[in-house]
C-alpha cells in the first residue's frame, strides 16, 4: 500500500489531507503508526487549543465551537468532525500520549475558499501522498501567503532539537511548505502572535443538523468510528462496505415497520442505478442525495424516507430520552422563511448572547444546497403528531370515512378475484376429448401436440360454472379475536359500485400520517357484493365458535352468500370444518394462494387510510403515498 508521507525535512514528515474526509482520516492514522513521530503539528487554530482540546475529549459526541470576530456580523463555528483528519490526528495524539500542537491562526479560514476537488474514494488506494502530488500538478503554482509562512515558522520550531515532526494540514501547502521549509533562513523575521478570543462551547440538540457539522454522512461518521478502534497500519476505511451496511440497517428497519423486505432485484436495481447516477456525477462513491434517489426510485417512497432517516441519524448526540426536540436550549435557528415551509435551512444561526447572527464554518466547506425529496408519507414531529391524533380521536366514529381512491383500487381487485377464482371453476369442468365433428370450444393445441405421432386432434368442451362467486375473503395472516392488538369493524358501501366489507387489523389513530388521517393495515377482509348490508360479525356471539378472525370472516362470508361459491385467498387452504360447513349450507370454496399473486400489489392493498372526516377527503392526497 502506498505511503502517505511526504518528506519535507530531514525529520519534518508531512500528511496533505481534505479536510472532513474519512479516507484522508485513515491515512493519519497509518501515517502516526509508519512514521512514529515525537511532535504532531496540526493545520487548526493554535488559540482555541484549549476549548478544542475539551471538544476532542467529548468525541464521538460532536459540540460546536463558537466565537465572534472582532468587528464581524458572522459567528464562526468549529465542530470536532470524527471524519476530519486534522481531528483525527489530535485524538491520536491524545491516545498515543503525544505531544500534540496546533499550528494555525484563527482566521485563517477566511481567507481561503473552497476548491472543488477528485472523489477521495481513490485515496485508499493510492495514498494521500499520491492523491495531492497528482492534484498539486495540475495546480497554478503560487508564492506562500503570509499565514503560510506562520505555518512553516511553526513546523521549523518544533522541529528544532532533533524531534521528529508529523504534519497534519491541507494538501494546497504542498509546495508552499517544501519551498519555506528548504531554506529555514526565510522564516526568521515571521511575526508569532495570536489574540485572545471569547468562545462559547455548544452542544447542538436536534440529530437533524448533524449535516451541518459533518462533512460525512452522519451515518457514515458513527461506522467511522467502530472502524477506527479495531483498525491497523494495513486496514482501510471501507467505505462501500459502510454504505451497504447502513443501507441494510434501513431495510431491516423497513421490514419491522411495513413487513416487507427488499428483494434481490430490488438491490440489485438500488446498486447499479446508485452507481450509475453517481458516474454522471462525477463521483466514484454515491452521496446520500444518490443513496436516497436510488432507495426511492427502485424500491419504494417509503424505503427511501427510510435511508434518509438512518443516513441523518447520528447516534452519539441522540438525547437520553430520545427525543430530539427534547432541549428547549436551541442555540441554533433556521431561516424564517425556510422554518414556514418545513425545508432545512442550508444556513446556521447562533445566539452567543447578542442576537441571532448567521454562523459561517471557520474553514471553507462545499455550499451546502436544500434538495426536497418528495416523500408523500410525510412524517409528523411529535408535536403535530400530538395535535393530529388528539383531532382525529375526537372525529372518529361521527363522520369517518374511507379514502376513495384505495376504495376504487380494492373493488376492483375484488373483482379480479372473482373473476379468476371462477375461471379456476371453468378449468376444472373443461374436458379434453378427441375430435369426431364438432370442434366444440376450439383446439386444444397442448394435447394435440402430445399426441402429434397419432396423427388425431384434440378439442376443448368447457361446460359452464353452476353459478358465480359471491363473498371474497383476503387473509394475509391470522389473529385472535380477544388480541387488544386487533381492531375489528366493518365498513358499509356509499354507492352502488362499493361492497361492504368486514375486516381487522391495526387500530386507527396510532400511525397518523396527516390531519385526520390515519394509516391502518389489513390483516383480513371480507368483501360482500353487492351490498346487502351485512350484520356486523364482530358482534355476533356465535360467530365466536370458530375461534379465529380468518375462520369467523370465512364463516362469515358462507353465511351471506347468495352464490355458488367463496372465494378463500390466504397463505393456507381453508380448515376442514369450515370446508364441511360450507357444503352443508349448499356453497363451495375456492382457494387461491396468497403467494399466487404480486407482493408489490398485495402491499398497497394491505395499507388502508381511515379518515376521521369526510372533509379529511380534500388534503388526504397531500399526505397518502398513493
Amino acid at each position: 500500500m502506498a505511503s502517505p508521507l511526504v518528506a519535507l525535512a530531514p525529520r519534518i514528515a508531512f500528511v496533505p489531507v481534505v479536510r472532513g474526509s474519512a479516507a484522508f482520516a485513515n491515512e493519519v492514522r497509518r501515517a502516526m503508526l509508519e512514521w512514529r513521530p515525537d511532535v504532531v503539528a496540526v493545520e487548526l487554530p493554535r488559540a482555541l487549543a484549549a476549548p478544542l482540546g475539551t471538544l476532542v475529549a467529548a468525541l464521538p459526541r460532536v459540540e460546536v465551537l463558537a466565537w465572534t470576530p472582532p468587528g464581524s456580523p458572522e459567528v464562526l463555528f468549529l465542530a470536532p468532525d470524527p471524519c476530519d483528519p486534522r481531528i483525527e490526528a489530535l485524538r491520536l495524539g491524545r491516545e498515543h500520549g503525544l505531544d500534540v500542537h496546533l499550528i494555525d491562526v484563527v482566521e485563517a479560514g477566511l481567507e481561503e475558499t473552497w476548491t472543488a476537488l477528485p472523489d477521495d474514494a481513490a485515496v485508499g488506494r493510492i495514498g494521500a501522498a499520491a492523491f495531492a502530488q497528482a492534484w498539486c500538478k495540475a495546480a497554478p503554482a503560487t508564492p506562500p501567503t503570509p499565514r503560510q509562512r506562520i505555518l512553516a515558522a511553526r513546523i521549523a520550531h518544533l522541529a528544532a532539537g532533533e524531534r521528529r515532526v508529523l504534519v497534519v494540514a491541507g494538501f494546497t501547502h504542498l509546495h508552499a511548505f517544501a519551498e519555506l521549509l528548504a531554506d529555514l533562513t526565510t522564516l526568521a523575521d515571521v511575526e508569532d502572535n495570536d489574540p485572545a478570543h471569547v468562545t462559547s462551547i455548544i452542544r447542538p440538540a436536534p440529530e437533524s443538523w448533524m449535516p451541518h457539522l459533518l462533512s460525512e454522512i452522519p451515518a457514515l461518521t458513527e461506522l467511522y468510528e467502530e472502524f477506527r478502534e479495531e483498525a491497523d497500519i494495513e486496514s482501510t476505511f471501507p467505505v462501500a462496505t459502510a454504505l451497504t451496511r447502513f443501507l441494510e440497517s434501513a431495510a431491516e428497519r423497513y421490514d419491522e415497520e411495513f413487513d416487507e423486505q427488499v428483494n434481490l432485484t430490488e438491490w440489485r436495481a438500488l446498486y447499479q442505478f446508485g452507481r450509475n447516477l453517481s458516474l454522471v456525477r462525477g463521483l466514484l462513491m454515491p452521496s446520500l442525495y444518490e443513496l436516497v434517489m436510488a432507495a426511492k426510485a427502485c424500491v419504494d417512497d417509503d424505503f427511501g424516507q427510510l435511508v434518509l432517516e438512518r443516513a441523518l441519524a447520528y447516534t452519539p448526540n441522540q438525547p437520553p430520552d430520545d427525543d430530539i426536540f427534547a432541549s428547549e436550549d436551541d442555540p441554533f435557528g433556521l431561516e424564517e422563511e425556510a422554518a414556514e415551509s418545513k425545508r432545512r435551512s442550508p444556513h446556521l444561526y447562533f445566539d452567543l448572547g447578542d442576537g441571532l447572527r448567521l454562523g459561517r464554518p471557520a474553514y471553507p466547506r462545499p455550499e451546502m444546497t436544500t434538495i426536497e425529496f418528495r416523500f408523500r408519507r410525510r412524517r409528523p414531529d411529535f408535536r403535530e403528531l400530538a395535535e393530529w391524533r388528539e383531532e382525529f380521536a375526537s372525529q372518529f366514529g361521527l363522520g369517518a370515512c374511507s379514502w376513495p381512491p384505495e376504495d376504487e383500487r380494492i373493488e376492483k381487485f375484488f373483482a379480479f378475484l372473482r373473476k379468476r377464482a371462477l375461471e379456476q371453476v371453468s378449468a376444472e369442468h373443461t374436458r379434453v376429448e378427441e375430435f369426431v365433428s364438432s370442434m366444440h370450444d376450439g383446439l386444444d393445441f397442448r394435447e394435440t401436440m402430445r399426441n402429434w405421432h397419432t396423427g388425431k386432434l384434440f378439442v376443448r368442451r368447457e361446460r359452464q360454472p353452476p353459478g358465480r362467486v359471491g363473498p371474497v375473503v383476503l387473509v394475509w395472516h391470522d389473529a385472535f379475536p380477544e388480541d387488544p392488538e386487533v381492531w375489528k369493524t366493518t365498513l358499509y358501501a356509499e354507492h352502488q359500485n362499493e361492497s361492504d366489507i368486514c375486516f381487522y387489523g391495526t387500530h386507527p389513530g396510532v400511525d397518523m400520517v396527516g390531519p385526520s388521517i390515519s394509516r391502518t393495515e389489513y390483516f383480513g377482509v371480507l368483501s360482500i357484493f353487492p351490498a346487502c348490508h351485512m350484520p356486523d360479525l364482530w358482534g355476533l356471539l356465535p360467530m365466536y365458535r370458530w375461534d379465529t378472525c380468518a375462520r369467523i370472516l370465512l364463516a362469515g362470508a358462507i353465511l351471506l352468500s347468495r352464490e355458488k361459491y367463496v372465494a378463500w385467498v390466504a397463505p393456507q387452504p381453508p380448515d376442514r370444518d369450515l370446508v364441511e360447513f360450507a357444503r352443508s349450507r349448499g356453497v363451495a370454496i375456492i382457494t387461491l394462494p396468497l403467494s399466487s399473486f404480486s407482493r408489490k400489489t398485495l402491499k398497497r392493498l394491505r395499507q388502508a387510510h381511515l379518515l376521521g372526516s369526510k372533509q379529511a377527503r380534500g388534503w388526504a392526497g397531500d399526505y397518502i403515498n398513493d
